[in-house]
């Protein structure tokens, strides 16, 4: 089970946003003498997150075309994705090394630079990709659903 904390840095002083890293940083070491793993704690700008027809663009119109020609599953290709192309944003703590963003936190920008960069390698591999606007929305939307 993964713990997400979510601030709006607009909202708290740095005194505030100090405390708040150093319990961060007291729970995390408990949660993990206990065995928790998978925890992330973020502090950012309040932004839009990425929508479900982006998710769903990704998933059932980029990625099922890369897995169609690869036979490699499309969460196996996220994943790969994810780890060359996603978002370089990292919390660090001194202690425990440094955490990738979760794909599940992208804003719609993030989550829109990361699906161009994916249709941009099976492009340069040949594949035929359509953009957003040339899928009608609601077949990716409940592929993804």
């Amino acid at each position: 089970m993964a713990i997400v904390k979510t601030l709006t840095l607009k909202d708290f002083s740095e005194k505030q946003i100090e405390q708040f890293q150093f319990n961060c940083s007291k729970l995390l070491k408990q949660l993990q003498k206990e065995g928790k793993k998978n925890i992330q704690f973020i502090v950012a700008d309040d932004f839009p997150l990425a929508t479900m027809s982006q998710r769903g663009y990704l998933f059932g119109v980029v990625l099922k075309i890369i897995s169609n020609d690869s036979g490699i599953e499309p969460q196996e290709l996220f994943e790969y994705f994810k780890n060359q192309y996603g978002d370089p944003t990292f919390v660090e703590e001194v202690d425990f090394g440094k955490y990738r963003l979760s794909s599940k936190l992208y804003s719609t920008k993030m989550m829109g630079q990361f699906t161009e960069k994916i249709v941009a390698w099976g492009r340069e591999k040949g594949l035929t990709i359509p953009e957003p606007n040339e899928v009608p929305n609601e077949l990716y939307v409940k592929f993804y659903l």
